[in-house]
């Protein structure tokens, strides 16, 4: 069982995720890791906010939520996972794939669990989608766009109900693409 857990990133997502966990898991201590400061007064649920990564690993966390900018999930996983954190990165794993390898490696050798949070695979249409192109019923693909919506609060008014999704082909994965949460408008 986990008894102390790290959320780094306590936007929308980040937040979700300390409800969420203060929800199924009561008794854990759930330490929040926000680059920008801590608020005055911690969110629902949230023991302790800290601003750097020693201070954070201070608490020696079991598992860690990397829920801030994507640009930023490399270099907050890869001192966690030196450290032996399990970790959820939340998609996309990174903004490059310079240092995706690296980070995967660190986990095998370490022994630490490395899961990528992204619910729209479950999606029952995309999965439909998947099995058609897998029972080869659709002929040749050669590219293919969808549009999914789906609220996201911290977005731009016009963009709040946008994601776009591409089917790649040669690696057999979607990849979803919506509004960034530090999006102003």
């Amino acid at each position: 069982m986990v008894e102390r857990l790290l959320i780094v990133g306590l936007g929308s997502i980040g937040a979700r995720h300390a409800r969420l966990a203060r929800e199924l898991l009561p008794g854990v201590q759930l330490v929040v890791l926000r680059h920008r400061g801590c608020p005055e007064k911690n969110a629902p649920g949230v023991d302790y906010c800290v601003t750097g990564m020693d201070e954070a690993l201070s608490y020696r966390p079991q598992a860690a939520v990397i829920a801030n900018p994507a640009t930023h999930h490399l270099e907050t996983a890869l001192p966690l996972a030196r450290a032996g954190v399990h970790l959820l990165v939340e998609k996309p794993i990174s903004g490059a794939t310079q240092g995706v390898a690296e980070l995967i490696e660190l986990c095998r050798t370490q022994g630490v669990t490395l899961m990528t949070g992204y619910n729209l695979r479950f999606l029952p249409s995309l999965r439909r989608f998947r099995e058609l192109l897998e029972e080869k019923r659709v002929g040749r693909v050669l590219s293919v766009r969808a549009e999914i919506g789906q609220f996201l609060p911290a977005c731009p008014r016009r963009l709040r109900w946008a994601a776009v999704c591409y089917w790649n082909s040669a690696t057999r994965s979607t990849t979803c693409a919506g509004c960034s949460a530090r999006s102003n408008g």
